[in-house]
């Protein structure tokens, strides 16, 4: 399988989209994609290696706004699948839990989770420690205490988890996006998804994916902070825009990047992924 379809839990949500009860499907080791997944958002991050123009796989991409900037910059158009994302935001979060931790949570039944506060989720860049105490002291002034969800690259620098917490926020690791098939562990986006269920309001100092995906699932959002890359046109264009739009317009927004309309039934999918032989 392509390598960009092992990352965030792509393959597994689309794994328990097509087979929700784990009858034909194993979701800790998806099945190989007969295509590339794209893997991240498109206007912030260039996700395509140049070996990749050499092969003739499928691409998925997640909207047909994607779709129509892949024919401007000269590549194959690929096919709107719709993201991840839109799938996964249509599965029950028991989907994702083995049949052991289900079984735990029914003997003793977990408090209900309660949304408060912010998660902010910061780009650094090469600004690092520095950058994150005026983000930390920015946060302070205008939330009070928040929660800031870090990179794995971000949190293993001490000195950079401590511009947070040496004010009162709380740090917590967003994890790897690389996949660990055949464990039981939470993949990336669902870890994320937890995230967005335990707050009311998310975050970030410069454009993301992660902001499209709160917006989707109807939480509001906000670019906000010192910006990261502010010599950096594309980004700062983006942020402009997205800085200006109210709550309806990111909704309708976040919905057209994640192709939220292209969203398949799961037979279809299965079709395209080339997973009926898997039956």
């Amino acid at each position: 399988m392509h390598p960009d379809n092992h990352r965030f839990g792509h393959a597994q949500i689309l794994a328990v989209y097509v087979n929700p009860d784990h009858e034909r499907l194993d979701p800790w080791s998806p099945p190989s994609i007969r295509g590339r997944l794209q893997p991240e958002w498109d206007l912030t991050t260039r996700w395509e290696r140049p070996a990749d123009a050499q092969d003739s796989l499928p691409v998925f991409v997640w909207s047909d706004v994607a779709r129509r900037r892949r024919l401007a910059s000269g590549r194959s158009s690929g096919f709107a699948l719709g993201a991840p994302w839109a799938y996964l935001q249509t599965l029950d979060r028991d989907a994702f839990r083995s049949e052991e931790e289900l079984t735990l949570r029914e003997e003793e039944p977990p408090a209900p989770v309660v949304p408060r506060g912010t998660l902010f989720l910061p780009s650094h860049g090469i600004q690092g420690q520095h950058l994150a105490r005026r983000l930390a002291t920015h946060l302070r002034r205008t939330c009070g205490s928040v929660t800031v969800g870090l990179s794995p690259a971000d949190e293993a620098v001490p000195a950079l988890r401590a511009a947070y917490t040496d004010l009162g926020h709380e740090v917590v690791p967003l994890g790897r996006t690389q996949d660990d098939p055949g464990t039981d562990e939470p993949r990336r986006l669902v870890r994320l998804r937890d995230l967005f269920a335990r707050h009311k309001r998310v975050a970030a100092n410069a454009p993301r994916a992660e902001l499209l995906f709160a917006a989707a699932t109807r939480l509001p959002v906000a670019l906000e902070g010192p910006a990261v890359g502010e010599q950096d046109p594309v980004l700062t264009d983006l942020g402009r825009r997205l800085a200006a739009l109210d709550e309806t317009g990111w909704r309708e927004y976040a919905d057209r990047e994640l192709g939220i309309a292209h969203v398949v039934p799961p037979d279809e999918l299965r079709t395209l992924l080339d997973w009926n032989r898997h039956d």
